[in-house]
């Protein structure tokens, strides 16, 4: 007499069976394990059990503890390749009524040679103005021919204003001339070299009329029909460890 997984399994049906155990290793975000372990036992526990589940079972004939983890990693082995593909299939964001989506990258490198000349007319002056106050005296002083004693020659005297009274001051303007406006005005030319480079992304996405929008919206329909995550571990799983048979 073939026993039932839901034996085998008893606590699945809170949350904490085969799947609870095979999280420990590898498990697949957004879906829950315990919710798994509950739908198995819902779903699959009237199954027949295969009878080398005994030599995983305890003497209450419960697999648990350690020897679940054992048999949720042998399980995990010989399904992760297969699940992750799937769920990534699965887990995948798109749009049901597009079959077509890709993006061009243009790179184009531009060469530019300068020749710029300007023209300027009229004038620029500047001046500058300084404001000095005090004075200051120069006294020359030569030795006569086989004298080492200085004497004084002449003397000379700057006043650039007692500090009570007016400073000197003095403006100096410079004036720098472009042309006037009725002559020939000054011209300047400059020659420079520049490279630049732009890059564009063309986007071409939509449904490229090989087929309906509505024809595609039904085969998506059908797809998920077909494909139910939790549907697809527990029938990878009864694959291994359960009887064709109830």
């Amino acid at each position: 007499m073939y026993k039932k997984l839901k034996e085998y399994f008893p606590d699945s049906v809170s949350g904490n069976g085969i799947f609870k155990a095979i999280s420990k290793y590898y498990w697949f975000e957004g879906i829950t394990p315990d919710h798994v372990d509950t739908y198995f036992y819902l779903t699959a526990g009237e199954k027949s059990g295969m009878k080398f589940l005994d030599d995983f079972a305890d003497t209450s004939g419960h697999i648990t503890g350690t020897k679940l983890d054992s048999l949720a990693k042998v399980i995990l082995d010989r399904n992760l390749n297969s699940w992750v593909h799937q769920y990534k299939a699965l887990t995948v964001e798109y749009n049901p009524i597009e079959n077509t989506d890709f993006v061009e990258s243009f790179t184009d490198t531009t060469h530019e040679e300068g020749n710029n000349t300007s023209k300027t007319i009229g004038k620029m002056d500047m001046t500058n103005t300084s404001v000095t106050t005090g004075s200051m005296e120069t006294d020359n002083k030569v030795a006569g021919f086989n004298s080492s004693t200085n004497v004084d020659s002449s003397s000379s005297k700057t006043d650039y204003g007692a500090e009570t009274d007016d400073p000197v001051t003095v403006t100096n303007t410079t004036t720098t001339d472009y042309g006037t406006e009725t002559g020939t005005p000054v011209t300047n030319k400059s020659d420079a070299e520049s490279d630049k480079t732009f890059t564009r992304e063309y986007r071409k996405h939509g449904n490229i009329g090989v087929t309906t929008n509505a024809q595609m919206i039904m085969s998506d329909v059908e797809v998920w029909k077909l494909n139910k995550f939790y549907d697809i571990l527990i029938a990878d799983i009864c694959k291994l460890i359960a009887l064709s048979i109830y």
